[in-house]
């Protein structure tokens, strides 16, 4: 290949880091540094079929069969789940009980640093997504913001984290072709 070919062909977008390192990152800022989540998440990219051998029913509750997904697809769903095992995310159903939602999210670690945060008053006949917005509109001037991590179903995994890291984990996850967003 010539060098103006080599030159053109590059993707300027590629993370020069390892993916395993990359959901380390996402695994530090998500879970503010918890040493149990970081031990999974390296033991989901270290030891994967041993992983997988003991989380089958993260992929058996949503009818995947890992052997039928992509590495990154199994490495994605995987770190969901770590998250809302180690309850810094939930997952939630588009039309969930208010009630539930509620409860779930109010647990999570994430917000057990910022207890003087509140929640609005929501409307009961919403949906999820429309929470979602609620919620962050409503928190504008504080220093969270709630983000989802798109696993291409009709749930919603949702996690609080600070407005400083959301700009990372957007460009990242998009650079290696996932999705974190405010909204999905």
């Amino acid at each position: 290949m010539g060098w103006f070919a080599q030159l053109f062909s590059k993707k300027i977008n590629k993370p020069k880091q390892s993916l395993k390192e990359i959901y380390l990152q996402f695994a530090q800022i998500i879970s503010d540094n918890d040493d149990a989540v970081l031990d999974k998440v390296r033991s989901l990219f270290e030891q994967t079929p041993t992983f997988l051998a003991t989380h089958q029913h993260y992929y058996d509750e949503r009818g995947i069969n890992p052997e039928q997904i992509s590495q990154e697809a199994l490495y994605w769903i995987g770190f969901a789940d770590i998250l809302i095992a180690h309850h810094y995310a939930a997952e939630f159903d588009w039309k969930e009980e208010l009630a539930d939602f509620e409860y779930f999210l109010q647990n999570l670690q994430g917000l057990k640093s910022f207890p003087m945060i509140d929640f609005p008053v929501l409307d009961a006949s919403g949906a999820v997504h429309l929470w979602i917005e609620q919620i962050n509109a409503h928190w504008q001037n504080q220093p969270l913001v709630l983000m989802q991590q798109d696993i291409d179903s009709d749930s919603h995994i949702v996690f609080p984290i600070k407005k400083e890291h959301v700009d990372f984990l957007k460009t990242t996850s998009q650079q290696i072709g996932q999705k974190f967003a405010e909204t999905i």
